[in-house]
């Protein structure tokens, strides 16, 4: 028989931004109500679980000369999991923290803007794979996030923009089993690459030319390798994908049509064909895709 679980949430959220000379302080808070019914199946009686929380961030930025911002924040979070173990319970919801600091910085001069960022995180009631049943999963492994991420945004030239992303990441079990029962605790996580860089460059035809209000583009994707399981002995491969953007601007038209945009996206243009593994279980990654917007912007 088919089971069925309903969850409500409600919340509340108050932010508040101040500065003091040169220093920019950031605190918001909210405090979240989570409503669950779980039918095991449909004849079962509903087991209920309410659960609640409240979260925060604390910022602190610091102007240290013009466009040159270092900053530092904590914060914590709470968040609501759909399901049920193989006891038909509601599963916990996933809590935790974290701690960045970095520096965003406007290169004088330029039109470049970078940002740099090293975080840790703290995460614990994930969802892993029951190893008393395969069929179900648990809410009891915590996993700990250390890594950093770079960006950088340029307009190289007048309609020309570029963007770099790079993330390096290490995820970790804390204190988990895997579903064979044996301890997984100082293993990455699966499913997770360590390295990811993407790159992405537009072109925007000048008001001058014929084929003004066209815009161009093309990026790159690369996703490095990672485990295909928890235990650590077998990898997914590094992939690296191709995207491309084309969109025109009614404007270019006429004024009237000021707002209008018409866009193709193309993601994995190449069909590049690969599948990424984690948790024991095998997935096909997304193939070649164009979707196509209008769009009106006012």
């Amino acid at each position: 028989d088919a089971s069925r679980q309903t969850q409500d949430q409600v919340g509340v959220y108050l932010q508040d931004q101040a500065k003091f000379g040169d220093f920019i302080l950031t605190l918001n808070g909210r405090h979240d109500w989570v409503f669950q019914d779980t039918y095991a199946t449909p004849a079962s009686a509903v087991s209920s679980q309410n659960d609640s929380a409240f979260t925060g961030r604390v910022g602190l930025g610091y102007i240290l000369a013009p466009g040159l911002v270092p900053y530092a924040s904590y914060a914590t979070t709470f968040t609501p999991q759909v399901g049920f173990n193989r006891s038909g319970q509601a599963f916990k919801s996933a809590t935790g923290d974290q701690l960045e600091a970095g520096v965003k910085y406007l290169i004088p001069g330029t039109n470049i803007q970078t940002a740099f960022a090293g975080f840790e995180i703290n995460q614990s009631s994930i969802l892993i794979p029951d190893s008393a049943n395969l069929a179900f999963q648990t809410a009891g492994g915590a996993v700990r996030s250390k890594g950093f991420e770079a960006e950088a945004t340029a307009n190289l030239a007048p309609g020309t923009n570029l963007t770099i992303a790079y993330t390096h990441v290490d995820i970790r079990f804390v204190n988990s089993i895997d579903s064979t029962g044996q301890s997984i605790a100082g293993n990455l996580v699966s499913g997770i690459p360590q390295d990811t860089y993407a790159s992405f460059l537009t072109y925007a035809f000048p008001p001058s030319s014929p084929l003004r209000g066209l815009q161009i583009g093309g990026g790159i994707r690369y996703i490095g390798a990672s485990y295909a399981d928890d235990l650590n002995t077998v990898r997914n491969t590094a992939v690296t994908l191709y995207d491309a953007l084309v969109a025109y601007d009614f404007a270019a038209l006429d004024p009237k049509y000021k707002g209008f945009r018409a866009q193709l996206n193309g993601y994995n243009i190449f069909d590049r064909n690969f599948q990424t593994c984690s948790f024991g279980f095998c997935n096909r990654n997304q193939p070649a895709t164009v979707i196509g917007s209008l769009i009106y912007r006012w």
